[in-house]
C-alpha cells in the first residue's frame, strides 16, 4: 500500500465531503475549527477505504498531521447492530420472532431442526392432526414474512451506514488535492456524499428535501447506488421504514419515470437524451436505474 497515496486520496474525500457540507449551509463545531461530517460505508468501499490498514494506518496518520480531531473506527465504537438495537421498528419485529418461535410446539421445533430435511419435506413426513398442521403451517409463513422484514431492514442499515470524522476545516479548505479521487470500481453518472447528490461530479440542487418524488429518488438511489433493476416493493417497503408513510407503484412511476416525470420538472439536469435515467420493466415488478456510466 502507499501510505502517502492513499492519505492524499482519503483527504480529496474529506475536501469534497466537506464542500457538500458548506454548500448545504454546515456551520463549524463550537470547539473552534472544527466540523463533524458524515461519510457512508458504501462511499468508504467505493473508494477502497473499507480494510483495516485505512483505521489503523491511514486514518492515525491524517489526526497525527492534524487533518482529523477524531474518526470512529466501526470495530472499536458505534457499530450497525447498535443502530439496528435503537431502530424500534426492528426491535419490534425481533420480539414477534421470538413469539412465533414460542408459539410453535417445542418437539417440532426440536424435531425439525433435527431433521435435516426441508420444510416443505419435513411438513410432508410428520404425523399431525391436520388443525395443528396447518396451525403450524401458518406461523412459519409468519416467521418467513418477519425474516424477510428483519433482513430488509439490516440490508438498509448496512448499505446507509455513516462513518463520523471531526475535520480541522481551515486545513481541509486550504488543502490543494495532490491525487484526484478517482472511483476505480465503478462510476456512476449520480454519487451520493454525506447525503448531498452529485451528478457527473456537480451539485444537484435540490430544494425540497421533503418533496416526494425527492425521497423516493433517494430510497431508489439508497436501494441501488450503482443502478440496476430495482422491486416497486423494496422501494416501498423502505420508503415506508424511513418515513412511516405508504407508497404505491403509481406513485413511484409518476416521481421517476417518462418525459413528464416529476423528478426532470424540478431537476431538470437529470434529464438524458441518451437513455432514461429510470425505465419500468415490462414484467411489472422492477424498475431500472441507469446509473452507470459507459
Amino acid at each position: 500500500m502507499d501510505i502517502v497515496k492513499e492519505k492524499e486520496k482519503f483527504i480529496s474525500l474529506l475536501r469534497l465531503t466537506y464542500n457538500a457540507r458548506k454548500t448545504n449551509g454546515a456551520g463549524i463545531l463550537d470547539d473552534g475549527n472544527f466540523e463533524r461530517i458524515h461519510i457512508g460505508q458504501q462511499i468508504l468501499f467505493k473508494y477502497g477505504f473499507d480494510g483495516r490498514d485505512f483505521w489503523e494506518i491511514i486514518c492515525p496518520a491524517l489526526k497525527e498531521e492534524g487533518y482529523l480531531k477524531s474518526f470512529h473506527d466501526p470495530f472499536f465504537s458505534f457499530t450497525i447492530q447498535t443502530s439496528l438495537e435503537k431502530d424500534s421498528q426492528y426491535m419490534d419485529l425481533k420480539k414477534k420472532r421470538s413469539e412465533l418461535d414460542m408459539s410453535l410446539p417445542s418437539s417440532y421445533s426440536l424435531a425439525k431442526s433435527l431433521s435435516g430435511k426441508s420444510e416443505e419435506e419435513f411438513m410432508n413426513s410428520i404425523v399431525l392432526p391436520g388443525d395443528e398442521k396447518r396451525r403450524i403451517k401458518y406461523i412459519e409463513g409468519q416467521i418467513k414474512e418477519v425474516d424477510k422484514n428483519l433482513e430488509n431492514i439490516e440490508n438498509y442499515r448496512k448499505k446507509n451506514f455513516y462513518h463520523e470524522f471531526i475535520v480541522n476545516a481551515v486545513i481541509i479548505d486550504k488543502k490543494i488535492p495532490t491525487v484526484e479521487l478517482n472511483d476505480n470500481k465503478r462510476k456512476c453518472h449520480i454519487t451520493e456524499i454525506d447525503g448531498s447528490y452529485f451528478l457527473n461530479d456537480k451539485p444537484l440542487d435540490i430544494r425540497n428535501n421533503r418533496a416526494q418524488y425527492i425521497r423516493i429518488f433517494k430510497i431508489t438511489h439508497s436501494l441501488s447506488p450503482d443502478g440496476g433493476e430495482i422491486l416497486y416493493k423494496s422501494i416501498i417497503d423502505s420508503y415506508y421504514h424511513v418515513h412511516k408513510k405508504k407508497l404505491n407503484k403509481e406513485k413511484i412511476l409518476r416521481a421517476l419515470t417518462g418525459d413528464n416525470a416529476n423528478l426532470f420538472e424540478y431537476l431538470p439536469m437529470l434529464r438524458r437524451s441518451d437513455k432514461k435515467l429510470f425505465e419500468p420493466v415490462r414484467d411489472g415488478k422492477n424498475v431500472i436505474y441507469n446509473n452507470k456510466a459507459s
